[in-house]
């Protein structure tokens, strides 16, 4: 009996995982005004449409009185235009701000940094390796260190400098760059500069999920902007 219950279980573990790897896999991003209900609404959402979870991690900003969550899930049996579609309804009921994503596309993707470059080297690196699916688009830095290290990974760099007297119209600057190369991450690689207020306001112009940055407005480590993420490192 000890051998007939020993080896099934391995073996049904590994039909499911390659039965999960064949199905078309998506990252939902999301943040709302917290409330009670919203993980089993997103949860019943994604049952009613046959969506596997397979990642999930949540949690509420008190200064803001935010909630953010990502989601992992696959789901074939709805296509993802559909499935853009029937989330608006879900947004409208959570005043949900969200982004649905195809974790096989490499996201468009903007380094931010300042004058201590290993965080910088090590993204670069694992970025030329293969190791991070990422679509590296620019470099900006508000100093002149890094353009040869840029340049040799044949990756645009702008140099826009940013003190107290041009902080806004560097973070403009910073801005056009993002939209203009279409921006779905931006990583703070030891990036020294604290994002204003205006900053993360205007940033909603850009793209939406849940977002990692150091913003004056909150002492959360994440903010939601319309169409961008932010990453600090």
């Amino acid at each position: 009996m000890e051998r007939y219950f020993a080896y099934p279980l391995p073996i049904c573990v590994s039909r499911v995982r390659t039965y999960n790897r064949c199905m078309t896999a998506y990252i939902l991003n999301l943040s709302c005004p917290d409330r009670t209900g919203i993980v089993h609404a997103v949860s019943d959402f994604l049952l009613e449409r046959q969506g596997n979870i397979e990642e999930a991690a949540q949690y509420t900003d008190p200064d803001t009185g935010l909630f953010f969550m990502r989601v992992r899930f696959a789901c074939d049996a709805v296509s993802q235009d559909d499935l853009r579609s029937q989330l608006l309804g879900l947004a409208k009921t959570l005043s949900m701000q969200w982004t649905l994503h195809d974790p096989s596309q490499p996201m468009r993707t903007v380094l931010i940094v300042s004058k201590e470059g290993h965080c910088l080297n090590d993204l670069l690196f694992r970025w030329k390796s293969g190791l991070l699916p990422l679509d590296i688009r620019a470099i900006i830095s508000n100093h002149r260190e890094f353009y040869q290290l840029a340049a040799s990974y044949n990756v645009p760099f702008h140099h826009i400098p940013v003190t107290a007297a041009t902080k806004a119209q560097g973070e403009a600057k910073q801005l056009e760059i993002l939209e203009s190369e279409g921006a779905e991450l931006v990583v703070l690689a030891r990036y020294m500069q604290i994002l204003s207020d205006d900053m993360c306001k205007n940033s909603r112009a850009v793209r939406s999920t849940s977002t990692t940055a150091f913003c004056q407005a909150s002492k959360a480590p994440s903010l939601t902007t319309k169409r961008m993420t932010v990453v600090s490192s």
